[in-house]
């Protein structure tokens, strides 16, 4: 991947795919942008929902708030396949595509 999925999802919101650890192709929509997750109501984050700071992240996973699962998950860095849409936080909620071509 030319940027890392961590700093994408710092600075964005992001469409991509990964391989699941059981093997399945699996999409997702996450950001790790806390601001504008408590900015707007249409992601279904709480107060309660931010993040303790009690585990300490690994340089191979990468925790993200989920919109589908509305619920934070995990992808293993190196499991991602492909970055497939990337959007400004700004610009997400008015479905703006920003690139989608970051190989």
């Amino acid at each position: 991947m030319e940027k890392d999925i961590k700093q994408l999802l710092n600075d964005n919101v992001v469409e991509f795919t990964f391989t699941k650890k059981n093997g399945e192709i699996r999409k997702a929509v996450g950001s790790r942008n806390i601001n504008f997750l408590m900015w707007t109501d249409q992601t279904n984050f709480t107060e309660n929902d931010k993040p303790k700071g009690i585990n300490k992240e690994s340089d191979s996973v990468c925790p993200y708030w989920d919109f589908d699962k509305c619920a934070w998950r995990s992808v293993a860095v190196d499991s991602v396949i492909s970055i497939d849409k990337l959007y400004e936080i700004d610009a997400f909620w008015t479905n703006e595509k920003i690139n989608t071509n970051n190989n």
